[in-house]
């Protein structure tokens, strides 16, 4: 993210338009990349931009698309959804975390592992995304913004081979 993206998230989320409306514009942008290609492209007339925007993004949308296009900024669409979500997840006390393993937990462990972090960081909600990863050898390894709880084998192993280096 840069300062470019993030004011253009901010002005978006000061839009107050309904989710449902940015989350069909991304699913659009997502599954149709030649349509912010062709936004994005110098040979594209700024009149064929806006027609084709009246036609494919949904209403309260569209000034917004227009603004960015116009100002040669559609290439960065995603960049700027991802930062307007970031917005949306403060806005609503929610924190982004991952956890790394590599034997899945249950559901019970994964409603304990969000209300530790809820209560850790005095969130509401936690948005956790699960990711396998065998590297691990055992344990986990729990992402939550710049903070890492590394509790996995691998690190205990490396750890224990720094220590044996230094004697």
């Amino acid at each position: 993210m840069n300062e470019l993206t993030d004011n253009y998230a901010k002005a978006l989320f000061d839009l107050t338009i309904p989710e449902e409306y940015i989350h069909e514009t991304k699913r659009i942008c997502s599954e149709c990349p030649e349509f912010v290609k062709a936004l994005a492209s110098p040979v594209v007339t700024k009149k064929e931009k806006h027609a084709v925007i009246d036609r494919v993004i949904p209403g309260p949308v569209q000034s917004f698309f227009k603004v960015v296009t116009d100002n040669g900024e559609a290439d960065s669409i995603f960049e700027i959804f991802a930062s307007h979500d970031e917005l949306v997840l403060r806005k609503n006390k929610v924190v982004k975390a991952v956890f790394a393993y590599v034997t899945k937990p249950d559901d019970r462990r994964i409603e304990g592992i969000k209300n530790m972090i809820c209560q850790k960081y005095h969130k509401t909600g936690v948005n956790l995304q699960l990711k396998e990863d065998p590297s691990l050898i055992g344990g986990f390894i729990l992402t939550v913004g710049d903070d890492v709880y590394d509790r996995s084998v691998k690190a205990s192993i490396t750890k224990l081979q720094n220590s044996l280096v230094r004697r």
